[in-house]
């Protein structure tokens, strides 16, 4: 599996996602029939409320019907899965987050390559992730974080949502760049790992703002820094954690649009350009954002760059703390 993984980061730098021209008339006629958007979590979350909120404005451009297809399950594997075996004709869909990038190298077993397999489209937004304490933690900033952790070593549990998600990475990544030593404690799902950071059963967690938010708004947790790279809108007043003293570190939660690799490029082109349409629609902008999402549009050749840079820091990571594919 080593061997594998070396090989598909080797060959990134390479890689073009898509076939070389030939397709202009097929970009111009495209789409001539419904579409189908693959949504690889359960309804209601925030990848689902992210692929709705842009699918219907995304079908008035196109002029056809976009079918939302919750298809959950394996970390978001299966519903890759399936986008990535579909016809290469930009029919088909996927919302696409980080797990992608971070799957390769918790997960033993995985039947596509994102690399390969995946054609990126459009990067739309970024879920960001927010440093939460239970309001009993004597700490107000990352800076007091660090220095409790390291007078209190291995005596700070921080739930994330599970072993190998991106709230938990992002924990893992945090770690390494402040040399502090805290406890994973994994929860099935945000929910139960925010209700135990609430009642001090755990005493941090790196929570995606969509979930955070109402607990931080209510002052049933603190919040104490964001791991994105810039302030967020709808918490100005709450540092980065590069702000914060440390200027290297920064994750996040992307979503964003790809579909199946081999798809023509001026259908990959014709998509991006209508997803940017689509998110200048009214409403539709402001509604992501009131939602909790940082819009951040990246065409498909910015997105590549983005999958990329991402496999390679997560591998690095995973390496670090010796987790085990499952």
């Amino acid at each position: 599996m080593d061997h594998n993984r070396r090989a598909l980061l080797a060959t990134l730098p390479a890689m073009a996602w898509g076939l070389p021209g030939g397709a202009r008339a097929q970009g111009n006629a495209y789409p001539t029939r419904q579409m189908r958007f693959v949504v690889p979590f359960t309804a209601g979350g925030g990848n689902d409320v992210l692929a709705r909120d842009i699918a219907q404005p995304l079908a008035d451009i196109l002029g056809q019907p976009i079918i939302v297809d919750n298809k959950p399950g394996a970390g978001g594997n299966i519903g890759a899965d399936l986008v990535a075996k579909a016809a290469p004709d930009g029919y088909t869909l996927l919302l696409a987050t980080n797990t992608l990038t971070i799957n390769p190298f918790v997960l033993r077993s995985i039947p596509f390559d994102v690399a390969r397999d995946l054609a990126p489209v459009m990067r739309i937004a970024n879920q960001p992730i927010v440093i939460v304490v239970n309001n009993a933690l004597p700490v107000k900033n990352m800076r007091e974080l660090v220095a409790y952790a390291g007078e209190h070593p291995d005596r700070l549990n921080y739930a994330s949502p599970g072993s190998g998600t991106p709230h938990h990475m992002a924990a893992e990544l945090f770690k390494q760049v402040s040399d502090i030593r805290m406890v994973h404690v994994p929860y099935k799902g945000a929910s139960q790992a925010l209700t135990d950071l609430i009642a001090g059963q755990v005493q941090v967690m790196f929570a995606s703002i969509i979930s955070a938010l109402p607990f931080i708004q209510s002052g049933r947790v603190r919040v104490i820094a964001t791991a994105e790279s810039r302030r967020l809108s709808l918490l100005k007043d709450v540092p980065t954690v590069q702000e914060s003293g440390f200027p290297t570190y920064s994750a996040t939660i992307w979503g964003g649009v790809m579909t199946t690799a081999g798809t023509p490029p001026a259908v990959i082109d014709k998509l991006a350009a209508s997803i940017r349409r689509a998110l200048d629609k009214p409403g539709v902008r402001p509604g992501l954002v009131a939602s909790g999402f940082e819009i951040l549009p990246e065409g498909p050749a910015e997105f590549g760059a983005t999958v990329r840079s991402d496999l390679v820091q997560w591998q690095a990571v995973a390496r670090k703390i010796g987790l085990v594919p499952e």
